[in-house]
């Protein structure tokens, strides 16, 4: 299987990295079954988000990408 697989790092206090994995589990929940998953591993003072899915859901995955970037300031690693 070929599965998309992005990583996104997000460096900012404690504070906006708990309420920023909340409010990225709801905003993920509201999608109503995207087709891909995505995971929030809190580690050494910043929070990394993985999405994956498969190839035919690029699109999207890209959207969800671009959330991150624009409302969480997430950087592509």
């Amino acid at each position: 299987m070929n599965a998309i697989r992005k990583k996104y790092i997000v460096k900012e206090d404690n504070e906006f990295q708990n309420l920023m994995i909340n409010n990225l589990t709801d905003d993920f929940k509201a999608m109503k079954n995207p087709g891909f998953y995505i995971e929030c591993i809190k580690q050494d003072n910043q929070v990394a988000v993985l999405i994956f899915g498969e190839p035919s859901l690029v699109k999207k995955i890209d959207e969800f990408s671009k959330h991150l970037e624009g409302h969480y300031k997430a950087e592509s690693v």
